[in-house]
């Protein structure tokens, strides 16, 4: 569910009635919204030029639409990699938009990595790729800045992928 910030406005006429149970209820009914849960989604780990085959122990996405903005979270745990693909890792968003440039800072990401060098945390910046329309997963400290399926690490069965963002949409 969503708060509609598009809902009509009111207008008044000069010498208009009104009454406080009519206000009450146009009150309501705008904040209405700011009661809704969140709404899910579920969040898919995916690669520049072969997406990797996975198993997933964990596929949780949730986000929240205010207005013309989205914001939420997606937490990604790999239970088995059976091939780990190539290219930057992309993890797939709620609601697509266009409204931001390539590679625009939409959050922050962390990733885990178990197996052969367990745990190796990295942090990073959450981008938007407008060509795609996923997330980019930005690390710091890693050559050429961004998340691939070898580096800085191989995928492996175990590894946590954390992700949280904000983003305009049309």
């Amino acid at each position: 569910m969503s708060l509609n910030t598009n809902a009509p406005t009111a207008a008044f006429t000069a010498g208009e009635t009104t009454t406080v149970t009519g206000k009450l209820n146009e009150m309501r009914t705008a904040f209405a919204g700011l009661q809704a849960s969140w709404d899910t989604y579920t969040p898919v780990l995916q690669a520049a030029t072969t997406n990797p085959t996975v198993t997933y122990t964990t596929q949780d996405g949730q986000y929240l639409r205010i207005g013309n903005t989205i914001m939420g979270t997606a937490l990604i745990v790999l239970n088995a990699v059976t091939s780990a693909g190539s290219g930057t890792l992309w993890v797939t968003m709620p609601v697509a938009t266009t409204t931001l440039g390539q590679y625009g800072a939409v959050g922050g990401c962390h990733i885990w990595y178990s197996g052969s060098g367990a745990g190796n945390f990295y942090a990073g910046t959450t981008r938007f790729n407008s060509a795609t329309n996923r997330f980019v997963l930005g690390l710091t400290g890693v050559t050429n800045a961004a998340a691939a399926t070898s580096t800085p690490q191989a995928l492996s069965g175990g590894t946590i992928i954390s992700v949280n963002f904000t983003y305009p949409v049309a």
